[in-house]
C-alpha cells in the first residue's frame, strides 16, 4: 500500500518507533510525499509511527525527524535539515546538503557527501565519513575514519582514528592508534596508542602520546609535549618541539628547521649537506658523535656547542641516558666516548632498537588495518552496515576475518648484525633512512 500526500514547500516528515529499516530519498516533486506504509497528515507534516521496513520519498528541501527507532536508517539526496535521535541500528547518509544532527546512535555510521554532520551524545559503533565538510561529535565508541573534510572536531574516540585529506582537526582523546595522511592543522590532546603520519601540511600539536610516533613528509611545525615511546621522523622540513621523549629518537631533515629535543634514549640526527644552524648537543650519560664541519664554541665531555655553515636555525638536542649521533656536511668529526659503559650501553641500545623495530614493523596495526579495510570494520566484529546501500558485498566483508600478515623483522637484539648497523650510523657509512630499513628487516 502506497500513500501520497500533498504538501507545501514547508514539508516535514516525522518518523517514530519504526523497526527493521527506514529509507528516505529526496525527489524533485516539491509538493508530494510518498510512503509505502501507514501514515497520517496534519497540515504540512506527515507522521509515520510503528512502521516496519518503510520507504519514503520526500521533497528534497523537506525537514526530516527520526526518533526512537530499532532500525537501520538510510537517507539520500536531501537539502533540508535532518535530525536523528535514539537510533538502535546502523545509519547510512549520502548527499545531504543541509544541517544533519544525530544523537545517541546504537550502531555504525557511514556518510558520504555531507555538508554538516553534528553528533551528540554517544555513538556506539564505527564511523566512516567521506567528503564531509564539517563534522562534530561528542563520543564515538568504535573506530573513526574521515576521508575528505574541511573540519573535524571530536571530544572522544574509543578506538582507532584515520584522518585523510582533512584540512583541520581537533580530537581531545583517542583510546587507540591514530593515522594521519595529507592533513592540515591537527590537534590531539591525549593519544593512548601509536601515531603515524605522512604529508603533514600544517601544524601538528599533541599533548600526550602514549605509544610510538612515526612521521614522514613533515612540512608544518610539530609540537608533542610528551612521547612515552620512540620517535621517528623523515623528510622533515618543519620545526620540531619534542621536550619529553621516553624512548629513542631518529630524525632526518630535508631542510633544516628549529629543533628542541630531549630524550631518555639514544638520538640520531641527520642534517642536509647545506645546513646552516647553531647546534647544541648534550649527553650527560652517553657518547657524543658529531660528524660535521662544526665550528666549536663550547666543548666538554658531555656537551658540545658550535656553528654549522653560516649559523641561524637553533638545534638543541639532549639525551639524558643515551648517545647522540649527529650527521651533517663536511669532514669534521667530534667523538666523546665513555669506555666504562660502552659495551653494556650498546647492548641496551640494540635491545631498545629491536623493540622499536618490531613496533614500527607492525606499522601501527598495518595503518589501522589498512585504514580499517578501506573504511571497513574490525575482524572481531560481524556487522551489516556495509550492506545497506554503499556497494560493499559479502566477499569484501569476509576479507576482514583474515589475519594481518606479519611484517619482516630485522636482526635480533644484541646480535653482531644489529651492532654493525648501529656502528655504521656513527661512522657515517650508513644513512639514517637506510639504517631504519635494516633495523626493521626491510632491506
Amino acid at each position: 500500500m502506497t500513500q501520497t500526500f500533498t504538501v507545501s514547500e514547508n514539508a516535514r516528515v516525522q518518523i517514530r518507533a519504526c523497526r527493521n529499516r527506514v529509507a528516505i530519498v529526496g525527489w524533485e516533486d516539491a509538493h508530494t510525499v510518498s510512503v509505502d506504509q501507514a501514515a497520517r497528515q496534519e497540515g504540512d507534516t506527515i507522521f509515520i509511527e510503528g512502521a516496519v521496513k518503510v520507504n519514503v520519498r520526500v521533497p528534497r528541501a523537506g525537514t526530516i525527524t527520526i526518533d526512537d527507532c530499532h532500525a537501520d536508517v538510510r537517507m539520500d539526496d536531501l537539502t533540508g535539515s535532518v535530525e536523528l535521535a535514539n537510533i538502535r541500528g546502523d545509519v547510512a547518509l549520502r548527499n545531504l546538503r543541509g544541517e544533519t544532527r544525530a544523537r545517541d546512535i546504537g550502531g555504525d555510521v557511514v556518510a558520504r557527501q555531507i555538508a554538516s554532520l553534528k553528533g551528540e551524545g554517544k555513538w556506539d559503533g564505527d564511523v566512516a565519513l567521506h567528503d564531509v565538510k564539517n563534522f562534530q561529535a561528542d563520543e564515538i565508541e568504535g573506530d573513526l575514519v574521515v576521508r575528505g573534510a574541511d573540519a573535524a572536531t571530536i571530544r572522544q574516540v574509543g578506538s582507532g582514528v584515520v584522518l585523510e585529506r582533512v584540512a583541520r582537526a581537533q580530537i581531545n582523546e583517542i583510546e587507540g592508534d591514530a593515522h594521519l595522511d595529507d592533513v592540515g592543522a591537527v590537534t590531539l590532546q591525549t593519544l593512548e596508542g601509536d601515531l603515524t603520519a605522512r604529508g603533514l601540511r600544517d601544524a601538528l600539536s599533541v599533548g600526550d602520546a602514549e605509544g610510538d610516533v612515526n612521521l614522514r613528509d613533515v612540512r608544518g611545525r610539530v609540537a608533542i609535549a610528551k612521547i612515552e615511546g620512540d620517535f621517528i621522523a623523515s623528510n622533515v622540513q618543519g620545526a620540531l618541539d619534542l621536550p619529553d621523549i621516553e624512548g629513542d629518537a631518529v630524525i632526518s631533515f630535508d631542510q633544516v628547521a628549529e629543533l628542541t629535543l630531549r630524550a631518555e634514549g639514544d638520538v640520531v640526527l641527520n642534517l642536509p649537506h647545506d645546513a646552516n644552524a647553531e647546534l647544541e648537543v648534550d649527553a650527560p650519560d652517553g657518547n657524543l658523535v658529531v660528524r660535521a664541519a662544526l665550528k666549536i664554541s663550547e666543548e666538554s665531555e658531555s656537551h658540545l656547542r658550535g656553528t654549522l655553515g653560516s649559523g641561524g636555525v637553533k638545534l638543541h638536542v639532549e639525551s639524558t641516558d643515551g648517545d647522540v649521533i649527529v650527521r651533517g656536511s663536511g669532514v669534521g668529526e667530534h667523538w666523546h666516548h665513555r669506555e666504562h659503559h660502552h659495551r653494556e650501553h650498546y647492548r641496551q641500545y640494540a635491545e631498545r632498537y629491536a623493540q622499536m623495530g618490531r613496533r614500527i614493523a607492525e606499522e601501527v596495526r598495518a595503518s589501522v588495518h589498512a585504514s580499517l579495510a578501506e573504511a571497513g570494520i574490525h575482524e572481531h566484529r560481524r556487522k551489516h552496515l556495509w550492506r545497506i546501500g554503499l556497494g560493499i558485498d559479502d566477499d569484501e566483508v569476509a576479507t576482514r576475518e583474515e589475519p594481518v600478515e606479519e611484517k619482516p623483522r630485522g636482526p635480533a637484539a644484541g646480535s653482531p648484525e644489529r651492532q654493525a648497523i648501529l656502528d655504521a650510523i656513527a661512522r657515517g657509512e650508513l644513512g639514517v633512512d637506510d639504517a631504519i630499513k635494516k633495523l626493521r628487516g626491510e632491506a
